[in-house]
């Protein structure tokens, strides 16, 4: 089969924090690969990050933090930029 897990690279805005990491779109069929646009459509509640590097816009000098894995509500989302 065809299959495999597709990402792509983004930055997330959520409340106060940017997110920038892969975010798990989902499956590749047959060649049709997933946008970024598909998960965000999608029917379930939450996403998955990784590789992920978190700030806080408003004190750019901190360092990032840094996080394997950040899963996130759908609905606490402001906006996402696909980076790829």
């Amino acid at each position: 089969m065809d299959e495999s897990n597709e990402t792509a690279h983004v930055a997330m805005y959520i409340g106060d924090f940017r997110l920038e990491g892969d975010l798990h779109v989902g499956m590749v069929h047959r060649g049709e690969r997933r946008r970024v646009s598909d998960a965000m459509n999608s029917e379930t509640e939450f996403l998955a990050l990784t590789n992920v590097s978190m700030t806080e816009p408003h004190f750019m000098a901190e360092e990032p933090e840094r996080h394997n894995i950040i899963i996130v509500r759908k609905g606490e989302i402001k906006f996402v930029v696909p980076l790829d």
